[in-house]
C-alpha cells in the first residue's frame, strides 16, 4: 500500500514540482511556490533542503531542461520572464534570466526536443498576440545562450503545453483556451510553428496535457485530464484518436505524470486530494490509489517507486509507492484522533509518539499532519 515518507509545507500554494538530475545524483525535487523555488536533496529516505531562490513574481510554470550532457537544468517561468537555473562549480544558481517577448503575458511553459537533435527547446504561450514561440538553447551550460527558433499563431490563448517525442521533429500539443477550447500540434519547419487543430470544443474541460507510453503499442500518446474528472487517452498519430476514458476520479484532473516503474504507466492527481496510479496499458480503473488530503496541483515521479506531490495549500510530500521505508507515515483526516489511528495500525499510543518527537500533546494532532508508522504495522493495517 502507498505511504507518506516525508513532508514539508511552504507559505504560499499551489506547489508545482518537477524531479530532476541536477547534481547528477537521483531525484532531487525542485518546487515552486508563490515567487520561491525550493530545492530538496534525497537524504536517506527523506529529504534536505538545499536552497531557495526568490523569482520576484509569481511562477507560473516549471519544467526540467536536457542540455545534453549529464546533468539536467530548471526552467522557471513568471508572466514576463524566464530563469534557467543549474549547477555551476557544485552550486545551484541562476544561469540565465531572458525576456522572451516585451510586453505579452507568458501563460503557459514545456520543454522538449522539438528539432530532435538531442537538445531540449524552450517552449512558451504568450497572449500578445495569441502565439507560441520556441527558443534553442547554444553554447555551454554555464553559459548559455538562446535565440528564437520559431514561432506561430493560436486558435486562442495557449494555457497547455507538451512535446510528444517521435521520430524525425517532435511535434508541440498545446490546448488553446477560447473559441470553444481546441488542441492544436505544431511543427517546427524553416522558423515557423506549422499548426493544425486536431480536436475542438472542449473549453473548459481541459485540465492537464501529459505525453508517454501508455498503451496499447509501442510510441508515444497523449493523456489528457479533463475537469469532469476523467483522463482521455489519445493516439498521437494525425488524428488524435481517443482510444480510452478513465473512469470518473471523482473531482477534477489538476496533474498528470508519467510513472516509469515496473509496469510503467500514468499517475493523475485531483483537486479532490487523490492520486491515482495506472498500469501501463493504462485501463479504466486505476491499480493503486492514495490521499494527500491535500488537492494536487503537481506530481513527479521519484527513483524507487517514489512520487512527489504538490498540494494546492503549499505541501510538498513524497510517497512510497510499495511502503519500502523504515518508517512511512499516515496523513491525519478530519476526526481523526491518535488514539484512533493507534488501534487502526495496531501499535500504543507511546509507540506513535515515540515516533513522532514534534507531537508535545497526544490529545492535539490536526488533519493534512502526517504521522510516522512502523512500515510492519502499515501492511497489517486495517482502514482508519
Amino acid at each position: 500500500m502507498p505511504s507518506l515518507e516525508w513532508k514539508t509545507d511552504h507559505n504560499h500554494g499551489p506547489v508545482l514540482v518537477v524531479a530532476g538530475l541536477f547534481f547528477a545524483s537521483e531525484g532531487e525535487v525542485a518546487a515552486a511556490a508563490g515567487s520561491r523555488v525550493f530545492l530538496y536533496l534525497p537524504d536517506g529516505g527523506e529529504y534536505r533542503f538545499h536552497k531557495v531562490y526568490e523569482a520576484g513574481e509569481r511562477i507560473v510554470g516549471v519544467s526540467v531542461l536536457r542540455p545534453g550532457d549529464a546533468t539536467e537544468g530548471l526552467l522557471v517561468c513568471t508572466s514576463k520572464c524566464i530563469w534557467i537555473m543549474g549547477v555551476v562549480k557544485g552550486s545551484f544558481i541562476p544561469i540565465q534570466q531572458f525576456h522572451p517577448c516585451p510586453g505579452a503575458i507568458i501563460t503557459c511553459v514545456a520543454s522538449g526536443d522539438v528539432d530532435a537533435d538531442g537538445v531540449d527547446e524552450i517552449i512558451l504561450g504568450t497572449t500578445q498576440p495569441d502565439m507560441i514561440l520556441v527558443f534553442k538553447m547554444s553554447g555551454k551550460f554555464s553559459a548559455l545562450r538562446l535565440e528564437q527558433a520559431g514561432k506561430g499563431n493560436t486558435p486562442g490563448i495557449p494555457r497547455l503545453l507538451e512535446v510528444i517525442p517521435g521520430s524525425g521533429h517532435n511535434p508541440v500539443l498545446a490546448f488553446c483556451e477560447g473559441q470553444g477550447g481546441r488542441i492544436a500540434r505544431y511543427t517546427l519547419s524553416g522558423g515557423e510553428l506549422l499548426g493544425e487543430i486536431v480536436m475542438e470544443g472542449h473549453h473548459p474541460g481541459v485540465t492537464a496535457l501529459i505525453s508517454g507510453n501508455f498503451g496499447p503499442g509501442p510510441g508515444s500518446q497523449m493523456a489528457v485530464g479533463s475537469a469532469g474528472g476523467q483522463v482521455w487517452l489519445m493516439g498521437a498519430g494525425q488524428k488524435l484518436e481517443v482510444f480510452r476514458v478513465t473512469n470518473s476520479l471523482g473531482t477534477t484532473v489538476s496533474a498528470l505524470a508519467v510513472y516509469k516503474g515496473q509496469p510503467a504507466g500514468l499517475m493523475a492527481g485531483t483537486t479532490e486530494g487523490s492520486v491515482f496510479v495506472f498500469n501501463n496499458p493504462v485501463q479504466q480503473k486505476p491499480e493503486l490509489e492514495f490521499s494527500p488530503v491535500e488537492g494536487v496541483s503537481g506530481l513527479a515521479e521519484l527513483p524507487g517507486g517514489r512520487v512527489a506531490v504538490g498540494t494546492v495549500i503549499g505541501g510538498l510530500q513524497v510517497w512510497s509507492l510499495s511502503a519500502g521505508g523504515k518508517n512511512s507515515g499516515y496523513i491525519v483526516k478530519p476526526g481523526d484522533t491518535l488514539k484512533k489511528i493507534s488501534g487502526a495500525f495496531g501499535v500504543s499510543v507511546d509507540v506513535l509518539l515515540n515516533l513522532n518527537e514534534n507531537i508535545k500533546n497526544p490529545d492535539v494532532i490536526l488533519p493534512g499532519q502526517m504521522i510516522k508508522i512502523p512500515v510492519a504495522a502499515l501492511h497489517e493495517s486495517q482502514e482508519v
